[in-house]
């Protein structure tokens, strides 16, 4: 079973079987991030992760037994494996999920708790993060 197989297995699972319905949508809008500075984890990414993703993907709501409150846990990642390949966002699932590049699409349309698609913005800061090495802030990657 391939990744993605899983990770939709596993949705379905956690939020019923309306999240198997492929959906039509484009893939969203990615802005281009051009700092000087790297992107942090806690002071960039995470504030993202908190308004559209940690409802569902915390320590205490694991669904697909995915946690995104830090970077270990991302690389852990979940039942289909990593969230994030350090330096590659297009490899990463937590991107291509969120970026509507792959499916199912994240956060699945209609969910229970309102989470919203990130905006190009907030898609350009977690790729930059990840093509950046996907490093918690002042920690060098390992």
């Amino acid at each position: 079973m391939s990744n993605r197989d899983a990770l939709l297995a596993a949705i379905v699972a956690v939020c019923g079987a309306a999240a198997a319905i492929p959906t039509t949508a484009a893939p969203l809008p990615v802005a281009r991030v051009t700092r000087s500075e790297p992107v942090l984890f806690e002071k960039d990414v995470l504030p993202i992760l908190q308004r559209s993703c940690l409802a569902c993907h915390s320590q205490s709501e694991r669904r697909g037994a995915l946690v995104l409150e830090t970077v270990d846990g991302m690389l852990a990642g979940g039942d289909t494996g990593p969230a994030i390949v350090r330096g590659s966002a297009e490899k990463s699932l937590v991107f291509t999920l969120a970026a509507h590049r792959d499916e199912p699409v994240m956060p699945p349309e209609g969910n229970d708790v309102n989470a919203a698609n990130l905006s190009p913005e907030e898609l350009g800061i977690l790729a930059a993060w990840i093509d950046q090495g996907a490093k918690a802030s002042g920690v060098s990657a390992a």
